[in-house]
């Protein structure tokens, strides 16, 4: 089966990324508040990773936004195999 993926679906990656560490982030907050700063700082850690993860999904979009509608700027899809390999090489 021949997968691509296309400047759509990496910008929905990057706001599912994001989401995930927002809501992760919070979870955070809220074992440290507790007073179980450990698991805060893994759910911490973790978060980070889904905002990095987001930031390589927005950075594979070369132009993704036209300023002046805000509207995305699509390009041609990419294998996925390929753009697994880029994903391992830029980190």
């Amino acid at each position: 089966m021949n997968v691509t993926v296309t400047d759509e679906l990496a910008i929905e990656g990057a706001v599912r990324a994001l989401r995930n560490a927002k809501r992760i982030a919070q979870d955070a907050l809220s074992l440290y508040e507790s007073g179980h700063y450990e698991s805060a700082c893994i759910l911490a850690v973790i978060a980070l990773e889904n905002v990095g993860r987001g930031r390589r999904m927005h950075l594979y979009v070369k132009n993704s936004i036209i300023l002046a509608t805000r509207q995305p700027m699509f390009t041609k899809p990419m294998d996925a195999s390929q753009f697994m390999e880029e994903m391992r090489q830029e980190h």
